[in-house]
């Protein structure tokens, strides 16, 4: 696995409450590359929370927006760049190779 463009390891947790975000990714790789599936199908989910991030993105500048608080205004700010960046983050991770390649799995498995 490798990224098109430098990461950051915040991304891999969200910072309120540190839980960790990585399942995506071991199912990606366990569940579904490594049971055969092609590597652009296996990745398939990892990508489908792109677009919750980016309206997560929208309703932040949104609440900036209309913030009357200093300390409104810093948390939507915060939860925009978080948001934007980790969207931005998984659309830039990748598994190098063939999306049409799989990894072939024996027969019975």
């Amino acid at each position: 696995m490798g990224h098109v463009e430098p990461t950051f390891n915040w991304t891999m947790s969200f910072p309120p409450n540190r839980q960790v975000l990585t399942s995506d990714i071991e199912e990606v790789l366990y569940q579904r590359l490594c049971l055969g599936r092609p590597v652009g199908l296996a990745m398939r989910p990892y990508y489908q929370s792109v677009g919750s991030l980016l309206i997560s993105y929208g309703k932040a500048v949104s609440d900036y927006n209309v913030s009357v608080h200093d300390a409104d205004e810093r948390r939507a700010l915060d939860m925009a760049l978080y948001s934007k960046v980790v969207a931005y983050d998984r659309v830039g991770t990748v598994i190098l190779g063939d999306p049409t390649t799989a990894i072939p799995v024996p027969k019975g498995l």
